[in-house]
């Protein structure tokens, strides 16, 4: 009997560790685009960024340009995501479903970014196609994110059990142009609430 309880609590602690060893920290990524043909796109003409350092703590996460500025930044407590829009920074609930649709599809293959393995997931909507390259080693607490209906991100946490994508191809038909996100850095990092504080942000 002894031994079955001992089982029985080896196997919760290894549970409870499994729930709990979230990735807590910064992933950075260089961004390049290309119009319809194939054809490289210089981000200054188009007003595009050229990084994305993208911070996620528990239920939060943020992402700053290659100039440290917000770019996008959102509070699972309020569900609120924050938008930089020209300049200026707009909020939004983060329940608005847009796209509408999404369709995934796990895809056969693997690719290694930054020696983990990623595997392929792709969602199709009305707005984009996009080919997530997602690391089960890197994963977030999915029911943070439960009400994220916006970007279908709570679709793509859903599909990758939490996994965080270390790759994006993002295809976008009616802009003529796609954009290929791939990590060049990870970094654990013991973060707090007032770092995704929106407020530090509208003061610069």
């Amino acid at each position: 009997m002894n031994k079955i309880f001992t089982t029985l609590l080896f196997i919760t602690t290894l549970t409870v560790s499994a729930q709990t060893d979230f990735f807590e920290g910064r992933i950075s990524l260089k961004l390049q685009y290309f119009d319809s043909l194939g054809n490289k796109l210089e981000p200054v003409t188009i007003g595009r960024d050229t990084e994305m350092h993208y911070y996620v703590s528990e239920g939060n996460y943020k992402s700053l340009n290659e100039k440290g500025e917000i770019t996008q930044l959102f509070n699972s407590s309020t569900n609120q995501y924050f938008f930089n829009n020209q300049g200026q920074v707009q909020v939004m609930d983060a329940s608005f479903k847009f796209p509408q649709t999404g369709e995934t599809n796990h895809i056969e293959g693997q690719e290694t970014v930054l020696g983990k393995y990623c595997k392929k997931l792709t969602i199709k909507s009305e707005s984009d196609f996009t080919t997530y390259y997602y690391s089960p080693e890197l994963t977030v607490n999915k029911e943070f994110y439960q009400n994220h209906n916006f970007g279908n991100w709570n679709l793509f946490l859903n599909s990758t059990n939490g996994a965080l994508a270390l790759k994006y191809e993002i295809e976008y038909p009616s802009m003529g142009m796609s954009v290929i996100m791939v990590a060049y850095e990870i970094e654990e990092i013991d973060m707090e609430a007032k770092d995704f504080d929106i407020n530090s942000y509208l003061e610069k």
